[in-house]
C-alpha cells in the first residue's frame, strides 16, 4: 500500500505521470470533498480490501491525474472524519494525513489511508442509500449480492479466528515456569495481525546485515519504555534477557531465571516472549499477583504495564515493518481467585476476585497500539480490574509517575 512521503512528492509524482489509480489507489480533485456521500462511497468501497485515497490531484485532458492542485487543509480532516461516522455503517478505521505546502502549511494535499476491514461490508447510508460498494481495478462498483454474502461470511470467520487465539497459545509457545511461584498469578497475551504474512516481520528481526541482528527490536524496546510510563518499578523490556532463534520461525526471550531450594538454575516464566515472522507474538508474564499478609493480592499496575507496553511494542514493529492493518488481541489471566487489590490504599479486603481465569478479546489497529496503548490495554484489562479496584480501573492507567 502506497503512502505519499510529503506535499513535494505528490506534487513531483503527479508531473510526472507516476499516479495511476488502481483497485488500492485512487486519486481526487479537492472538490471531490464537497460532496459527503461520494466521500463515503470511495472509503466504503476502499474497506473490503484496503488502500488510499489521495486529495488534491486533477486530471489532464487525456484523463492522466498530472495536476496537482493543493487545498486549503482546514476543516478536511474533520468533515472526512464526519462522512465516515455519519453515513458509512458499520464505520471503517481510517487515517487521515495530511502533507501541507513547505512554502504555505494552511494549504496541501490530504491521504485517507483505509486498511483493509474486517468488517466489510460496510454499508453507504446517506440519503437512504443503503447499499455496498467495492473496487473494479481503477473504479468503484455497487456490490451484488453474491460478493456482499462472501464478505459477511469473511466477518464472521475472522471473528472465530480471534476466539481461537488463547486456545492455540500453549501449542504455539508456552514454556510453563519450574517453579511454583511463576504458576500464581500468570499473564498471558497473544497479538495477532489479520492479514497473517508469513515474512511480516522479517526484515525487524532477521535484517540482512547480521551484525544489526536485534539491534532495531532492542531500539523499539527502548522507545517503549521511554513513552509508556507506569508509577513505580513497573515492568521494564529493558532488562537482561536470552534472546534466541532455537524456535523455528521465531525469536524467542526467555527471562527469571533463578534457583532452585537446591540451588539449581530453573526458568521461572517471568516475561518470555515469542515473536513470530509471520507477526503472531505470545507473551508469558508470571507474578502478576502474590501473596499478601491476608491473602492473595492482585499487583494491577504491573499487570497493566506489561499488557501496555508488549501492546506499544507490537504496534511499533507492525509500524517499521508496514503494517496498518487490524490487530487482534486475546489476554488470559489465571491464579487469581481470591485475590484483593493492591492498587487500593484499603486495609480491608472488601472485594476478593471470584474466579481463577478471566479471558478477554479485542480488535484494534497498529497506531492505536503505537498512540494510545494504555487504551488499548484497559479494554482487555478493565473487567478484571472493576471487580478488584471496586470500580477503580481507570484510576490504574491514569497513574504516572512524578
Amino acid at each position: 500500500m502506497w503512502v505519499p512521503e510529503s506535499a513535494e512528492q505528490i506534487s513531483e509524482f503527479a508531473e510526472e505521470n507516476e499516479l495511476n489509480e488502481t483497485a488500492s489507489f485512487d486519486a481526487k480533485a479537492p472538490n471531490a470533498l464537497d460532496s459527503t456521500k461520494e466521500m463515503a462511497k470511495d472509503i466504503a468501497a476502499m474497506s473490503t480490501e484496503g488502500g488510499v485515497i489521495l486529495y488534491g490531484v486533477g486530471e489532464d485532458e487525456h484523463g492522466n491525474l498530472t495536476v496537482p492542485q493543493p487545498f486549503e487543509l482546514k476543516g478536511t480532516k474533520e468533515r472526512i472524519s464526519n462522512a465516515v461516522q455519519t453515513c458509512i455503517q458499520p464505520p471503517p478505521q481510517v487515517e487521515v494525513i495530511p502533507f501541507p505546502l513547505d512554502e504555505d502549511p494552511s494549504e496541501g494535499f490530504v491521504a485517507v489511508r483505509v486498511p483493509w476491514s474486517p468488517e466489510a461490508p460496510h454499508m453507504v447510508t446517506k440519503n437512504n442509500d443503503s447499499r455496498y460498494y467495492g473496487r473494479n481495478g481503477p473504479r468503484n462498483v455497487r456490490l451484488q449480492a453474491g460478493e456482499v454474502e462472501r464478505l459477511f461470511e469473511r466477518r464472521e470467520r475472522l471473528k472465530k479466528d480471534r476466539q481461537s487465539l488463547l486456545s492455540d497459545f500453549e501449542e504455539k509457545a508456552t514454556i510453563e515456569p519450574e517453579d511454583e511461584r511463576g504458576k500464581f498469578g500468570y499473564l498471558r497475551l497473544v497479538i495477532q495481525p489479520l492479514i497473517n504474512r508469513r515474512g511480516l516481520l522479517e526484515s525487524v528481526l532477521n535484517p540482512k546485515d547480521k551484525s544489526e541482528t536485534l539491534s532495531a527490536v532492542r531500539a523499539l524496546i527502548e522507545e517503549t519504555d521511554k513513552s509508556v510510563i507506569f508509577p513505580g518499578p513497573s515492568v521494564s523490556f529493558r532488562k537482561p534477557g536470552k534472546w534466541s532463534r532455537e524456535t523455528e520461525g521465531y525469536v524467542v526471550r526467555l527471562n527469571e531465571y533463578g534457583n532452585n531450594a537446591e540451588g539449581e538454575s530453573i526458568h521461572r516464566g517471568r516475561d518470555d516472549a515469542w515473536i513470530g515472522y509471520d507477526g503472531s507474538i505470545y507473551f508469558n508474564a508470571g507474578g502478576i499477583a502474590g501473596r499478601g499478609q491476608q491473602g492473595p493480592v492482585l499487583y494491577e499496575v504491573m499487570t497493566a504495564a506489561r499488557t501496555a507496553k508488549m501492546v506499544n511494542l507490537a504496534g511499533r514493529m507492525y509500524r517499521k515493518a508496514e503494517y496498518t492493518g487490524p490487530v487482534d488481541m486475546a489476554l488470559q489471566i489465571t491464579g487469581i481467585e481470591g485475590a484483593a487489590s493492591t492498587f487500593l490504599d484499603n486495609p480491608f479486603r472488601l472485594n476478593e476476585i471470584g474466579t481463577d481465569e478471566v479471558s478477554t478479546d479485542v480488535r484494534t489497529k497498529t497506531n492505536e497500539m503505537v498512540e494510545n496503548p494504555k487504551d488499548v490495554a484497559k479494554s482487555l484489562l478493565e473487567r478484571i480490574f472493576d471487580v478488584s479496584t471496586q470500580g477503580n480501573a481507570e484510576e490504574v492507567f491514569s497513574a504516572e509517575n512524578g
